[in-house]
């Protein structure tokens, strides 16, 4: 049975597997300290001054259309919050997140079984 504690700490893991893979692609990431506000993280690209404010999801389950096509969030209009999902072990940015930070992001199609 899962826990408050075991979702919290999944939940970190997975905000810092995303910072590391920011990280990596050569951004400055900015994490949210004591689970407070509503972004996870920032991530800036000095080079072009960009920045988007993001939320992690961790899913085990992904919602499927019933046309097959599997549906994940984006963007949240009233936060401006862009929602990296975090399914299976793999981060699947959103379409469009590489576009406002200025650098590469893979697009992870989920394949669903």
């Amino acid at each position: 049975m899962s826990t408050l504690t075991d979702r919290r700490l999944i939940s970190a893991a997975y905000e810092l597997k995303v910072a590391a893979d920011l990280l990596e692609r050569g951004l400055q990431v900015f994490l949210n300290s004591g689970d407070s506000g509503p972004a996870d993280l920032v991530a800036w690209n000095v080079e072009k001054n960009a920045f988007a404010a993001i939320d992690v999801k961790a899913r085990r389950a992904a919602w499927v259309r019933k046309d097959g096509k599997v549906n994940l969030p984006q963007h949240d209009s009233r936060t401006g919050e862009w929602l990296v999902t975090v399914y299976n072990g793999i981060i699947h940015y959103p379409t469009g997140l590489s576009l406002v930070l200025g650098v590469e992001l893979p697009q992870n199609p989920l394949q669903v079984a």
